[in-house]
């Protein structure tokens, strides 16, 4: 292996730990946001850059939760699992700070279109299908989050500069894939 991949393999190794370490707390803080498909009206394209975020992570959270079971390459299927503990937190943490999140989303446009050819994929061409769809949303995310980090509300620059950091770093590792993918 390159040093490359073994720093990469460290830091997944090192962000599963204190996911892992994290769960427990975060649960027993508040229940997990219900996040179904469909419900209200999607928060894609909404004026506020916190609404884009939320309805972007919405989205890496819920083809993550399919590619936890559905991805073949095991650092998809992890990667995936770290995505779903990273969005359920974000989503808490807005709530915590008393941001308005709607109890349901519904997908909708080119987010329901990327679920339902995730949805009739299989194998390798779920994975590639999965791994370009998190880094688009990566790159989207650390997009709206480092904007809110400069320009946001007090608890939008709070919740921002910890998921522009996290979303730089889940994009890093994505690209890493892609390239050994390639």
């Amino acid at each position: 292996m390159t040093s490359g991949t073994d720093a990469m393999h460290r830091r997944s190794l090192a962000t599963g730990i204190a996911a892992a370490a994290l769960l427990p707390a975060l649960a027993a803080a508040q229940p997990a946001p219900n996040v179904t498909i469909p419900g209200t009206p999607s928060a894609r394209g909404a004026a506020e850059p916190w609404r884009e975020a939320l309805s972007t992570g919405i989205l890496a959270l819920v083809t993550s939760q399919l590619a936890a079971t559905k991805a073949q390459n095991e650092l998809l299927k992890n990667f995936a699992g770290f995505e779903v503990a990273e969005q359920r937190s974000v989503i808490q943490a807005m709530q915590l700070a008393g941001m308005a999140v709607p109890p349901q989303l519904r997908l909708e446009g080119g987010d329901a279109r990327v679920m339902q050819q995730l949805e009739a994929a299989s194998g390798a061409e779920f994975d590639r299908l999965y791994l370009r769809a998190q880094i688009a949303g990566h790159q989207e995310l650390l997009r709206l989050h480092s904007g809110m980090r400069a320009s946001g509300t007090r608890e939008q620059k709070i919740i921002s500069t910890l998921a522009a950091v996290t979303a730089d770093q889940h994009l890093r590792i994505l690209q890493a894939m892609q390239n050994r993918q390639t």
